[in-house]
């Protein structure tokens, strides 16, 4: 994990063929990452999998069948996971205050020292009353990089999904003193994929979309999508979206933005505004989504003494000096899946 090797910015990784993460003779609804478990046959070895007789519309059928075959019955069987509206996102709850993770991801904190998730609120308040332990654990929170990377290494040695993540990241954007490596990068991402990790299918996903260090691979990048919003992951609704519909399968997009707006995303609501002006979306579908939206932005309101720690952090002098004595720049990272 200490390897810096040199890697050229603009490196590209090359998947082969014979890669034990990928395979393009593999079917599509078949994938799966070495060391996961397979969505499609985990679902498909339930008892009402069997169940599953009825033919699919004409543009969904392989050409060769006019019932379901096995692959035909497999896409269905996962498109069943797929569009099904999640009871929460992958992210979970603040493990102080309980409340759901807000949608907003720079809007948590992850604490390098328990690789705990916390939203920024809770995180704030222990600061501004001068504390400076981490409020989950009660450990030192670490001030510098070196301490950070040094905890972070250690954690993803032994296989924790959210440090494999933190490494890859940095090492894709050449940040906190890492040299930029895009191979290095995409073998930690990789391997927080393999270990379930939404948001890290998510940044695969999206640079196998735009070709980003990587070869583009439009039929990848859907798979790694689907994968994260099986799991519960909002950003990756809104990207399938944008591919489902340039695409031309609107329907489908229309799909995941109904799902992602129910979740309390922004865009994704927009997106089903858009539709229902458009006539493509009907007014009980945009009546559910607009009151499930609302329902999810009110669970992860700030709470009274919340809003009191961010106003009060207005008022700390955020000078580089004064700053480095009140909250410690780098305690972890702000998570973000895309620059």
């Amino acid at each position: 994990m200490n390897s810096l090797e040199d890697a050229p910015a603009d490196e590209k990784v090359i998947v082969s063929d014979s890669s034990d993460t990928f395979s393009d003779e593999t079917p599509r609804g078949d994938w799966s990452l070495s060391g996961d478990e397979k969505v499609a046959d985990t679902i498909l070895d339930s008892s009402d999998a069997d169940t599953i007789t009825d033919s699919l519309p004409a543009d969904e059928i392989c050409g060769e069948c006019t019932e379901l075959c096995e692959d035909c019955r497999r896409r269905r069987v996962r498109d069943e996971a797929l569009f099904k509206q999640p009871e929460e996102s992958d992210l979970g709850d603040c493990q102080i205050c309980f409340i759901p993770l807000p949608v907003n991801i720079h809007e948590t904190q992850y604490m390098s020292c328990c690789a705990q998730t916390l939203c920024t609120g809770c995180f704030v308040a222990v600061f501004v009353d001068g504390d400076r332990k981490c409020p989950f654990c009660r450990g030192s929170v670490p001030s510098t990089d070196e301490e950070i990377l040094e905890r972070v290494t250690k954690r993803a040695a032994s296989g924790d999904a959210e440090s494999c993540y933190f490494l890859g990241h940095k090492f894709l954007n050449g940040m906190m003193g890492l040299r930029k490596d895009p191979k290095r990068a995409f073998e930690l991402l990789t391997e927080a994929a393999n270990l379930g990790l939404a948001h890290a299918h998510v940044a695969i996903g999206n640079m196998f979309r735009t070709g980003d260090h990587v070869e583009q691979d439009l039929e990848k990048a859907m798979f790694h999508l689907e994968e994260a919003a099986i799991r519960g992951n909002i950003l990756s609704r809104s990207l399938l979206g944008e591919l489902e519909n340039d695409e031309g399968r609107a329907d489908r997009a229309i799909k995941h933005w109904i799902i992602a707006a129910k979740m309390g995303d922004d865009d994704a609501l927009s997106a089903v505004k858009a539709g229902y002006t458009q006539g493509l979306v009907s007014k009980e579908d945009f009546s559910s989504s607009l009151r499930a939206w609302k329902d999810a932005v009110d669970a992860t309101k700030k709470t009274k003494q919340e809003k009191g720690a961010l106003e009060s952090l207005k008022d700390i002098s955020m000078s580089e000096n004064n700053l480095s004595t009140q909250i410690p720049s780098a305690v972890g990272y702000s998570k973000v899946l895309t620059e």
